[in-house]
């Protein structure tokens, strides 16, 4: 896929930028910019044209969101083309050239399955990832395979990787290690939750005793509590009847106070209180008769003493309108007095005006000049253009003349530049960069050295046994580790296997304990018959009866049923006794049945350990041929092996010391080269700059680089100068091509500024600032002319309203009497009067419903005296008497009567509380029944005996709640038990977990090494060789190539060789040939790429910003060798590296686009 077209309407910071993108002859474009010209955006807007715009890109600054749009026209190499273009949003973002919505996958046939990731790490290459990926060979040590599967992923860093997933792995489980691990330690978490959940198993004859034991408190504790529920009952019937008694002798008072009364007339029970209640309204309405006949006089008398004015009244809607209007009238009167000062203060300036103006008359002359807006602006639109192109004659003038100074300048400077051939410096330069990191790393790398050398001596002492001579300790043949670890695993697992079937011995012989426990629990309730007895005791009953046969047949028998028994007697006993037997084993079923399980299952348990003794045996033979082929293994190097963990640590620490012994001799070898490669550098730098060899090497080589960064400094400065001077010509010719037209158009906007002066009668010469001066004064002089007209207006409106509310004010005073000497007085004199008036009246009218309401209770409270008076005889007469006097004596009589009754009443109803439901004549007679001598004496003895009671119950409650809790305790031990069982399956749950995740670790790991061996194994030939040319090419032949060797432990890595064959390290290159060198293996495994795949632009940023000159020539042939088969973007800031491209490839091998201008 290439791209044809780039088209940018809105992004960033272009606007309707196009970029064309020729294929022939060479597709490499070279996109320059100076800084802030927009390289970045640009570079940003081929991803997002691809990908998607980013959801929070900065690309905004210029243009909205929804504003921003990318275009571009795409080919593959199938010749397939699409036009499309991208817009900023969450979806639907990929258009059609129409603007018309494209699906997603309309990308599908030019991008393939390149993601947006892949396209950055792959197809793009700058400073910045040329550097890390240099450092990440350095990390690697120029480990083979990591370095082209690296390379062939776009740099993607495969140690890291596979070091996150070893460290990962080792968090999980690290040999015996138990801390910062999780594996380990849970396995001992399970073990040790197992172990307490069977210590936590509850003994079956424990739990049997306790229950025997709180049944047997449970019966007492009840068998207590109804005794104190006895004596409780007894000592409540006392308190009944010592409360009762007092109430039962003030009962039998009240009854005897009863029958002392008179006899008395049988009446309603409401009568007394009908008779109070008359008595008391014939009183109460009697004094409010005589308080509402003085209420009335008092009433009149005030009413004839209050005055109304009615005449005033009845202007009552009139005075308060003028009332309402007052306030605006005094708010009119100061508006007028104060529109009358604004118009003394406008006058002397509209005169003052007029006379600038040279204008007689009255103001209404000023009318005549007022212009329209259009002349208005026609003529400040002249007097601008001429401002304008003065103003632009005059710049272009002043800058013409600074052009021509600043040219010459230019010219003096470049003639005074000197020229110098820096070709014989340079090389001898090129030759000694290289050593400038050796030598700056000498003095590192003999201490280094010397480091080694101790660290190796210390590595070897931990080598137990091993022979002195460091070589052939490095030389031994041991087992390796996958057969140390297979042995292990052999060991271990022979050793858990004889531990597991000692343990299911253990489990056995503990289960058997169990079972015969509990089968002695169930003979300890009888002895249980069992099958077998049965049969043997119906087979003895079976022989005596064939012996009773023998006797009864007259052939007699020899032989005895029991011995020294007579058979008559023997064999009725073996009949009854298999009859038991039948008997019992029928009654005792189930007790036999539990008892032949236990038996059964004490039968299995004896050949489960059979077997397993026999697994114990097998195991034991097994691993004694284990360790004798361990000792085997060991045989041929002469090492007596420990165990396989000792041993793997062992090898580990041999392995160790293998590798800092090849670390040693690397480093060696480094130091020699590094010794060679800067005496031959010294002798470069002294040939061309005419000094001794003995210099040291540092001073050589900066003084031949200060050397060329003069020399490059001036050519630098004397192609800048030669552009800058182009650019300063070219400038001084638009200048003056400009002069004249600036000159004409000078002259046409000063006749266009004299016609409209005389249009609007300002004097001939007047400037443009003048006269838009008086054009202002002349527009300002109208304003104020406009503002008095509006003030005048308003002063004879206003003037008019005052006049008309001073006359009605005076009339209505005049009207009424209420005369003033300046209206504000009159109104409120006015005011006054109505609010007089108006309380008169209320007043009035309140006495008059005053005396009306008196008048009508006095009427209703004669009428209730009438009434109750004739209540009171009704009364008399219904008691039987004759006058009313009679009816006190026999009210109190009824009083007292009602109060005996009440007290009678209330004592029945506390009686009736303690009878507790029985009849309180009944209880009463009961009580009566009771000796109150013998109640004291027996409440004592049993209060005594319950307390007694409740003692024993209060112990026999403790002893239960003890009893209660150890069974709480027993049956908290069963739960304890299966928690932990359940908290063991919880840690199990967890350790499957963390080993499936170690696997998956393991064999990720195992799985990436393989396919990075097997990437090495497949391409180590094609991408050595063409990144070995491409290396021999960029580095102008200081390298011959690339190659392979191996380490101590069979590992390839990458060197450099130098033409003499000699080989150099990742570690021992320059910081610049380890650049060089990642990108050769960039641009090889890209290669390899396009030979299977779609070509993806190649996008490359500033990518030779840190190599020099000569490099840079043998980098770009490459790069332009590469855009025959891919399209290459390089972008750069930098004049000279264009120079560089135009001097290497040629004007027709590159395209040259520049932002900011054209191609």
């Amino acid at each position: 896929m290439r791209f044809q077209r780039l088209q940018i309407p809105a992004f960033g910071p272009f606007t309707n930028l196009e970029l064309q993108f020729a294929e022939q002859p060479a597709d490499l474009h070279v996109i320059y910019g100076a800084n802030e010209a927009g390289k970045s955006s640009l570079l940003r807007a081929i991803r997002d044209l691809l990908f998607g715009v980013h959801g929070q890109s900065a690309d905004n600054f210029l243009h909205d969101y929804g504003e921003l749009r990318i275009k571009g026209e795409i080919l593959n190499r199938s010749g397939q083309k699409l036009i499309f273009q991208r817009r900023k949003g969450n979806r639907n973002t990929l258009l059609a050239e129409d603007g018309t919505q494209l699906p997603d996958h309309a990308l599908t046939p030019f991008l393939g399955s390149v993601d947006e990731p892949y396209f950055s790490a792959m197809f793009g290459l700058g400073a910045r990832e040329l550097n890390a990926g240099a450092q990440q060979l350095l990390r690697g040590e120029g480990h083979m395979g990591n370095a082209l599967f690296s390379a062939s992923l776009g740099g993607t860093p495969v140690q890291k990787i596979i070091a996150a997933l070893q460290l990962e792995a080792e968090r999980l489980f690290k040999g015996r290690a138990t801390a910062n691990v999780s594996i380990r330690p849970a396995v001992s978490r399970y073990k040790e939750l197992l172990r307490q959940s069977r210590d936590a198993v509850v003994n079956p004859e424990t739990w049997d005793k306790l229950e025997q034991e709180l049944a047997e408190a449970e019966a007492a504790k009840q068998r207590l509590a109804a005794e104190i529920t006895k004596l409780d009952r007894e000592l409540h019937w006392i308190a009944r009847c010592e409360d009762a008694l007092p109430t039962v002798g003030r009962l039998g008072e009240e009854l005897q106070k009863l029958a002392q009364l008179p006899p008395l007339p049988d009446l309603a029970g409401d009568f007394v209180i009908r008779a109070q209640g008359a008595r008391a309204a014939a009183a109460k309405a009697q004094g409010e008769v005589q308080r509402l006949t003085g209420d009335l006089g008092e009433y009149r008398r005030q009413l004839l003493e209050c005055q109304t004015a009615p005449a005033v009244l009845a202007q009552a809607d009139t005075l308060d309108q003028l009332h309402q209007d007052f306030g605006v009238y005094r708010e009119r009167k100061q508006s007028l007095a104060d529109v009358q000062i604004e118009l003394a203060g406008l006058e002397p300036v509209l005169r003052a005006g007029m006379q600038n103006l040279q204008l007689a008359g009255e103001f209404a002359v000023l009318e005549n000049h007022r212009l329209s807006s259009a002349v208005r602006l026609a003529c400040e639109a002249a007097a601008n253009a001429l401002t304008d192109a003065v103003t632009k004659q005059a710049d272009n003038s002043g800058k013409t003349a600074e052009l021509a100074q600043e040219i010459e300048g230019v010219e003096s400077q470049l003639q005074a530049l000197p020229e110098a051939n820096l070709t014989g410096i340079r090389d001898a330069l090129e030759l000694a960069a290289e050593a400038t990191e050796a030598d700056r790393t000498f003095s590192t790398s003999e201490a280094e050295v010397e480091r080694l050398t101790r660290a190796t001596a210390d590595q070897h002492r931990r080598v137990a046994g091993a022979p002195e001579d460091w070589e052939a300790t490095a030389g031994l043949r041991v087992p390796a580790s996958a057969t140390i670890r297979c042995y292990h695993d052999q060991l271990d697992g022979h050793q858990r296997d004889l531990k597991t079937e000692q343990n299911k011995i253990a489990k056995s012989n503990k289960r058997a304990a169990e079972i015969q426990a509990e089968l002695g629990r169930l003979q300890r309730r009888g002895e249980l018959p069992t099958e077998e007895a049965l049969r043997q005791a119906r087979q003895h009953r079976d022989h005596g009866w064939s012996l009773v046969l023998a006797e009864w047949k007259g052939g007699g028998t020899q032989q005895e049923l029991v011995p020294g028994v007579p058979l008559a007697e023997a064999f009725p006993k073996a009949v009854a006794k298999a009859d038991e037997l039948a008997d019992q084993l029928r009654q005792q079923a189930e007790a036999v049945a539990q008892a032949e399980e236990k038996r059964s299952q004490l039968r299995e348990l004896e050949v489960q350990t059979a077997a397993e003794h026999q697994r114990i045996a097998e195991i034991q033979a097994a691993l004694a041929a284990c360790h004798a082929a361990w000792q085997t293994e060991w045989a041929a190097c002469g090492i007596t092996p420990r165990s396989p963990l000792e041993m793997e640590e062992w090898c580990e620490q041999r392995n160790e010391f293998r590798n800092r012994l090849a670390n040693l001799r690397t480093a060696e070898a480094a130091l020699q080269q590094k010794r060679d490669q800067i005496h031959v550098a010294k002798q470069s730098l002294s040939r061309v700059l005419g000094r001794d060899e003995q210099t040291a090497f540092r001073g050589l080589y900066h003084a031949a680089r200060e050397l060329v960064q003069r020399g490059e400094r001036d050519s630098g400065r004397r192609e800048e100068m030669t552009g800058r001077l182009a650019s300063l010509k070219r400038d001084l010719a638009k200048f003056e091509k400009s002069r004249v037209r600036l000159d004409q158009a000078v002259n046409t906007a000063t006749e266009h500024w004299q016609v409209r002066c005389a249009a609007v009668g300002l004097p001939a010469g007047t400037s443009p600032a003048a006269g838009l001066t008086l054009l202002r004064e002349r527009q300002d002089l109208l304003a104020r002319f406009d503002e008095w007209q509006t003030l005048s207006l308003a002063s004879r409106s206003t003037a008019q309203a005052v006049a008309q509310y001073e006359k009605a004010i005076r009339e209505q005073a005049t009207a009424l009497g209420f005369p003033g000497d300046t209206t504000e007085a009159r109104e409120s004199a006015l005011w006054r009067a109505l609010a007089e008036a108006r309380d008169s009246q209320v007043r009035h009218d309140q006495l008059a419903r005053q005396i009306a309401r008196a008048s009508r209770e006095l009427t209703e409270a004669q009428g209730i005296v009438s009434q109750a008076e004739q209540t009171l005889k009704e009364l008399v007469a219904l008691a039987g008497l004759t006058q009313v006097a009679e009816l006190e004596p026999l009210l109190a009589h009824l009083e007292k009567r009602d109060k005996v009754q009440g007290q009678i009443d209330s004592l029945r109803n506390t009686l009736s509380g303690l009878a507790r439901g029985q009849a309180v004549d009944e209880f009463v007679a009961t009580v009566r029944a009771e000796n109150p001598d013998a109640l004291a004496g027996r409440k004592p003895v049993a209060a005594q005996e319950k307390t007694e009671k409740e003692s024993a119950l209060q112990t026999i409650s403790k002893t239960l709640f003890q009893l209660e809790t150890q069974k709480k305790q027993l049956e908290k031990a069963g739960d304890d038990a299966a928690d932990f069982r359940q908290q063991a399956e919880s840690c199990a749950a967890t350790l499957r977990q963390d080993a499936a995740r170690f696997l998956r670790l393991r064999l990720a790991t195992h799985f990436l090494e393989n396919q990075i061996e097997r990437f090495r194994k497949e391409n180590q030939g094609p991408l050595l060789q063409k990144s070995g040319a491409l290396f021999q090419a960029i580095t102008r032949g200081a390298f011959s190539g690339l190659g392979a060797v191996f380490q101590a432990d069979d590992v390839p890595v990458l060197v450099g060789v130098r033409p003499d064959q000699s080989t150099v390290p990742v570690e021992g290159l320059s910081d610049g040939s380890r650049d060089q060198l990642y990108l050769a293996l960039r641009l090889a495994a890209l290669d390899r790429y396009l030979e299977e795949h779609e070509p993806m632009p190649l996008i490359l940023d500033d990518l030779l910003i840190t190599f020099d000159n000569d490099r840079t020539k043998a980098i770009l042939p490459q790069l332009g060798a590469l855009a025959k088969r891919t399209q290459i973007f390089l972008f750069t800031h930098h004049e000279h590296l264009v120079e560089l491209c135009r001097q290497t490839l040629g004007e027709d091998q590159f395209h040259l686009h520049r932002l900011g201008g054209g191609a």
